[in-house]
């Protein structure tokens, strides 16, 4: 699935060379009609910020912002968890400043699977 790719190849060919050549690939299928797609492109999220070395958190609103309205509960799901991955991965520090806020936004959901999912994330952000 290309969605799911991006992330490993964000990883191998280092974040310059992805994000000249594929970043707006990024950006067509963050929006692609299939929820499928989208979804893929979830599940690579993570890796694509830690292999962007920190120059992604001052986009991570209108990134992973877009998936707050997603009308497919499962791509928030993912979402949520990549959000809470990456605050363990760069601390409470960059956490606070770059995903608390929409982090916090996904408890809110109007699906219980989606606020659970975000609710036991809590562990990995916090390391209780």
């Amino acid at each position: 699935m290309i969605g799911q790719s991006l992330g490993p190849i964000a990883k191998a060919v280092g974040y310059t060379t992805y994000a000249s050549k594929l970043a707006g690939t990024l950006e067509t299928l963050m929006k692609d009609e299939s929820s499928e797609v989208r979804l893929g492109v979830c599940k690579s999220v993570y890796d694509i910020y830690l292999a962007s070395d920190q120059s992604l958190l001052s986009q991570t609103q209108n990134l992973i912002g877009t998936f707050l309205k997603d009308t497919q509960y499962k791509i928030r799901e993912n979402i949520v968890e990549a959000i809470a991955k990456l605050g363990s991965h760069y601390g409470l520090e960059i956490f606070k400043s770059n995903f608390e806020s929409l982090f916090f936004s996904y408890l809110n959901d109007t699906v219980y699977s989606v606020r659970e999912t975000g609710t036991a994330n809590l562990e990995v952000i916090f390391n209780i």
